[in-house]
C-alpha cells in the first residue's frame, strides 16, 4: 500500500497545529493563538487548492500567479461560501475573533480576554480536526510532544 502524498499546505498546517497544541499545553497562549490561526488559514486554502489551485489567489484570473498575493484569511469564509462550501456561521465568527487576537498579538498590544481565549482556542482546534477529517479526508496528525503530559 502506497502512502498518500501530503500537499505542502497541509503539511505546514499540521505542523502549526502541533505547535499550537504544544504552546497551549505549555501555557504560552499568544503563541498558541498565532499558530492555530495560521493553521486555519492553511487548512482553508488547502480546501480551495483541491478544487482549483487558482482559487487561493486574490485575483484568480492573474497571468502571473507566482507574483499574486493569496486570498486573505478574512476573505476565505466568503470565498468558500461562494463556491458552495460555506462554514457554519459560528465557526466563521470564531475564526474572525481569534484572527483579531492574532492581529493584536502581532501588530500591537494584545487586549483580548485570556480566559475567553483559553475557552475558545480549543474550539478552533476542534474545528480544524473536524475540517481536516470531513472536508479534506486528512486525519489530524499531532506529534506526541504536543499531546501534553
Amino acid at each position: 500500500m502506497s502512502a498518500k502524498l501530503v500537499s505542502p499546505l497541509l503539511a505546514s498546517a499540521q505542523e502549526f497545529i502541533t505547535e499550537s497544541l504544544r504552546n497551549l499545553n505549555g501555557h504560552r497562549l499568544c503563541f498558541a493563538i498565532v499558530h492555530a490561526i495560521t493553521a486555519t488559514e492553511l487548512v482553508l486554502k488547502e480546501r480551495l487548492v483541491r478544487l482549483n489551485p487558482a482559487l487561493i489567489y486574490r485575483n484568480i484570473d492573474t497571468k502571473s500567479p507566482h507574483r499574486e498575493q493569496t486570498v486573505s484569511l478574512a476573505a476565505l469564509p466568503q470565498r468558500l461560501a461562494n463556491l458552495g462550501m460555506p462554514l457554519d456561521s459560528t465557526q466563521a465568527q470564531l475564526i474572525r475573533d481569534i484572527a483579531e487576537w492574532r492581529h493584536q498579538i502581532v501588530h500591537h498590544m494584545a487586549s483580548f480576554d485570556a480566559q475567553l481565549a483559553r475557552r475558545q482556542l480549543p474550539l478552533l482546534l476542534d474545528f480544524l480536526a473536524c475540517f481536516l477529517r470531513t472536508a479534506l479526508d486528512a486525519p489530524l496528525r499531532v506529534e506526541e510532544a504536543a499531546a501534553g503530559p
